[in-house]
């Protein structure tokens, strides 16, 4: 089978999870026999046609919004207002898009992370390509229906009733209504989330974990004795202020939990304001580090999300690195922790409520008595995870019959 994947971001342009997890997408595919080529949008504002890992043809398209958004770079209110009209009314790169589909040949199209492209980008490649093309949308975060992809406003898990976020779900329930055949959720909290702003009722769909690569963790080194980790963006919504004051709160009752090492990189301003309230506590930024690089100097992975994490698949990493793990109640961190085989003798997974600093003291406290992992818990081959859209993929052409 011939299948595009049209991803905003593809490595070596990673900013999180999400490109991660189409990499890996991407690999299974081409594991099972398929031809794939991935069409991407243009870092360095240059179209082009490279060889990607997996043997994989990536095309690059240049975004025709006013810049390319998934940098370090700041920018002014009218530069954000102008880069926010030009995704809720642009078409993207549909044309030329539409037109290296079809040179391709492909049968099947996977759409996953859409921002940048522009809104109304899939309503004209469906357009343009007509009802024989089959195409499959994968939700990977909130960018259909949040400005800031999060759904996460002033320390909520909510976007204002009345906001840009408003217009942005009315434009995207316009524009995205009949388009795609079939939709796959990384969780059933993401596909509800959706389906409560108006988008897929009707469109069929399906929950496909994330997966990783077993054999990308780093087993040989001896886990750590103690010592709590954090891995990701830098940010509020992350829970890294909340996790940086509970760590506070547990290490002047028991300074022999071992130190905080942060993981990720923030805006300038955030981190500052990190290490000015860590300040005499055994806590290291590390900024944007290979996983492994954290996960052998810890014991205890911890995710302290406020926002409904779509599915985390940290929370895969590092048990499958054999670590312990706390984890906070939002969004799909759950859905995913239970997608893990653990074959330790005891309770692995610390819980707390998102937000609850000292909750999440108490877990930091007790996290000695969790059982670390047994490592290589998700032993599921990853081509497992592409064979899951060959069968999502074969149902909506049996339901088109």
């Amino acid at each position: 089978m011939k299948i595009v994947v049209i991803s905003n971001l593809y490595p070596p342009n990673v900013r999180g999870g999400a490109e991660v997890s189409t990499h890996i997408l991407v690999g299974a595919l081409c594991e099972l026999g398929h031809k794939v080529m991935v069409v991407t949008l243009a870092a360095d504002g240059r179209d082009g046609v490279s060889l990607g890992q997996n043997g994989e043809e990536v095309m690059s398209v240049t975004t025709r919004h006013p810049y390319f958004p998934f940098t370090a770079a700041q920018r002014n209110v009218r530069e954000k207002a102008r880069w926010h009209v030009t995704e809720l009314i642009d078409r993207g790169p549909s044309e030329a898009v539409a037109t290296a589909i079809q040179e391709f040949g492909a049968d099947l199209v996977l759409t996953q992370n859409l921002t940048g492209l522009g809104l109304r980008f899939a309503q004209d490649l469906r357009r343009r390509l007509g009802s024989h093309f089959l195409m499959i949308h994968t939700l990977r975060d909130y960018g259909l229906i949040c400005v800031r992809n999060t759904c996460y406003h002033r320390g909520q898990a909510f976007c204002p009733k009345f906001s840009l976020c408003s217009l942005k779900r009315a434009m995207a329930r316009m524009y995205f209504d009949g388009v795609f055949d079939g939709v796959v959720g990384l969780t059933s909290v993401v596909q509800e989330k959706h389906n409560a702003a108006g988008l897929f009722r009707a469109t069929p769909s399906r929950t496909i974990h994330n997966t990783a690569p077993v054999s990308d963790m780093e087993s040989k080194y001896p886990p750590a004795t103690n010592g709590f980790g954090y891995l990701g963006s830098l940010t509020e919504e992350k829970g890294v202020l909340d996790l940086l004051q509970a760590y506070s709160i547990a290490y002047q009752q028991d300074q022999s939990i071992g130190p905080l090492l942060l993981a990720g990189q923030g805006t300038a301003g955030f981190e500052s304001i990190l290490r000015e309230r860590s300040s005499g506590l055994p806590v290291e930024l590390l900024g944007r580090v290979e996983r492994t690089t954290l996960f052998r100097r810890v014991a205890t992975l911890v995710v302290p999300s406020r926002w409904d994490e779509p599915f985390g698949r940290v929370v895969i990493e590092g048990a499958s690195a054999g670590l312990r793990l706390i984890l906070s109640d939002r969004g799909g961190l759950e859905e995913a922790a239970s997608s893990l085989n653990n074959l330790a003798s005891g309770p692995s997974i610390g819980r707390f409520e998102g937000g609850n600093v000292p909750a999440l003291a108490s877990c930091l406290l007790s996290a000695r008595e969790l059982i670390p992992f047994k490592r290589d818990v998700h032993s599921e081959p990853v081509s497992e995870i592409g064979q899951r859209y060959i069968n999502f993929a074969e149902n909506l052409v049996d339901l088109r019959s």
